[in-house]
């Protein structure tokens, strides 16, 4: 159970926050944080300004992290064509939780899977006691 919350919660992290399919890649500057509080620890997600056609925007990155970025700093970030407002931030620690998002999804697996010789002897006994009860009443 605690690895498909881990994977739901990082694999909805990691789609927000990884690059637009067919998006345009550009360069924001890193120009302040908003820090979230994470399990009583303090993260940071860094808030990014870009220009596009003349016009500025920020954004503030989906993903916090551990370590505040380097304000003036220069990242990465994605955004769909024409709507610069749509922006994401590649922010380092995607590629954690994109290793978060596996480790989730192997960790519900194995749940799952260790569920299943219980259920299968379960469903067995039932469709045996099906069939056993079938053949009783077809021989009334």
């Amino acid at each position: 159970m605690a690895g498909l919350v881990v994977f739901t919660v990082a694999g909805l992290a990691y789609l927000r926050s990884r690059p637009y399919s067919g998006g345009v890649s550009a360069t924001a500057v890193v120009i302040d944080h908003v820090t979230v509080d994470v399990q009583g620890t303090p993260n940071y997600r860094p808030v990014v300004e870009f220009d596009v056609d003349g016009a500025r925007y920020q954004v503030e990155a989906v993903i916090a992290e551990s370590e505040r970025l380097a304000e003036g700093g220069d990242v990465e970030i994605s955004y769909r064509p024409g709507n610069p407002e749509s922006a994401r931030v590649k922010a380092p620690g995607v590629q954690v939780m994109r290793a978060s998002a596996i480790a989730g999804a192997v960790a519900a697996a194995v749940g799952i899977a260790s569920l299943s010789p219980p259920l299968t002897r379960r469903l067995n006994r039932l469709q045996t006691n099906e069939t056993i009860e079938g053949k009783e009443s077809d021989e009334i």
